[in-house]
């Protein structure tokens, strides 16, 4: 098969970035059986105290739903617990148990590791301009 008569097609080179990305952080994070989406969560709720699921929607991209899943699996693991919001009875807040804490600590070593294999494939400049251009995206 042919595939330079794809070239420079964006969406196309796009598909297969993710696919190794995707592909290469689950190989990463096996071990904790973390998710990329669960894995911003933790990192999310560690860095705002008292944020609530409604929060999380827009900046990772889930519909309210899938996320109502993804939390609840965080919660049945014991690394995210709900609380009642101070302010609104009807709203939950939440926050990382010590589980939580830890399992976020190891996650952190991972990732680290899956940025480094990144950073020794296309260095430390063409990795820097790539998250400057993927930042790019979401801006509108």
């Amino acid at each position: 098969m042919d595939l330079n008569v794809l070239g420079d097609t964006f969406g196309y080179l796009l598909r297969r970035a993710w696919r190794d990305v995707d592909r290469r952080f689950q190989y990463h994070f096996r071990t904790l059986r973390l998710t990329a989406p669960q894995y911003s969560i933790l990192i999310l709720v560690n860095a705002n105290p008292d944020c609530t699921p409604g929060d999380l929607v827009q900046p990772l991209g889930i519909s309210q739903n899938n996320l109502v899943g993804i939390i609840g699996d965080l919660i049945d693991r014991g690394y995210v617990r709900k609380a009642a919001h101070s302010q609104d009875r009807r709203a939950r807040i939440l926050a990382l148990t010590e589980s939580g804490s830890a399992v976020l600590a190891e996650a952190h070593a991972a990732h680290a590791v899956y940025a480094a294999e990144y950073l020794r494939r296309i260095g430390a400049d063409n990795l820097r301009e790539l998250v400057r251009l993927l930042t790019m995206f979401d801006a509108g």
